[in-house]
C-alpha cells in the first residue's frame, strides 16, 4: 500500500535518474511521444552589457566606517545557447530547451564560459565575487567591475580597444543607452575644423 510519506515514490527524479531514463537503452528515447528528448550540445555565445551602476566602496581599511558611493561602469555577462540566455550567475549546470517533438536538455559547457571569463579578466575587468570591499545595489546583475578606481581615460580606452578585441572573437557586446564612456569608432565621418583668430583678444 502507498504511504503518503513513502519519499522514495514522491520526490523528485535526481539528474543521474533523468540520465538513465534518457540513455542509449531506452526505447522511447527516438518517439515522438517521449516528452523529453536526448541531450543537445550547444556551444554558448559570449555577450556583455556595459552600464553604469551605483557602486559602494569599504574605504575604512577595518578602521570605523569610511563609505563612499558613486558611479562606476559594470560588466553584466551571459551566455547565448542558441537563443537560450544563460546569467554568468545562475547556479544551473543544465537546462530545458524547447524543440521539435518535445524538449531537450541541454547541458552548460562550462569549459567555453570559463575561456570566456578568462578573456574578460584578462583585459582588467574584475568579478565582483571577489571583491570584498565593494558591493553593488541588490537585484543589480552586473557580474564584473570594469577596474577599481579607473579614471575616464581607463574606461573610454575599454570601450575603444578591448570591446572590438571581443567582438572579434566572436562575442556580442552592447552598450547600454546613456553608457557614458562611448567613443567614436573608426567607420564615423571625417570631422573637420577651422580655427580664426580672436581678435578680442
Amino acid at each position: 500500500m502507498h504511504h503518503p510519506s513513502d519519499s522514495s515514490t514522491d520526490r523528485d527524479m535526481t539528474w543521474d535518474e533523468i540520465d538513465a531514463l534518457l540513455g542509449d537503452d531506452d526505447p522511447l528515447a527516438d518517439t515522438a511521444t517521449h516528452s523529453v528528448e536526448r541531450f543537445e550540445t550547444i556551444t554558448p555565445t559570449a555577450r556583455a552589457i556595459l552600464r553604469t551602476e551605483q557602486v559602494t566602496v569599504d574605504r575604512s581599511g577595518g578602521f570605523g566606517a569610511m563609505m563612499e558611493s558613486f558611479d562606476a561602469p559594470v560588466v553584466e555577462l551571459f551566455f547565448d545557447y542558441a537563443g537560450q540566455r544563460i546569467s554568468a550567475s545562475d547556479p544551473r549546470d543544465r537546462f530545458f530547451k524547447a524543440a521539435a517533438g518535445g524538449m531537450r536538455i541541454v547541458k552548460r559547457d562550462f569549459a567555453a564560459e570559463t575561456r570566456a571569463r578568462c578573456l574578460l579578466e584578462s583585459f582588467g575587468a574584475i568579478d565582483l565575487e571577489c571583491m570584498t570591499e565593494w558591493a553593488v545595489p541588490p537585484g543589480s546583475r552586473a557580474h564584473y567591475l570594469l577596474k577599481c578606481d579607473g579614471d575616464v581615460h581607463d574606461y573610454c580606452g575599454f570601450t575603444a580597444w578591448v570591446v572590438p578585441q571581443l567582438r572579434k572573437v566572436g562575442w556580442t557586446v552592447e552598450l547600454e543607452s546613456g553608457y557614458p564612456y562611448q567613443v567614436v569608432g573608426a567607420d564615423a565621418p571625417d570631422w573637420y575644423a577651422r580655427v580664426e583668430p580672436d581678435e578680442q583678444r
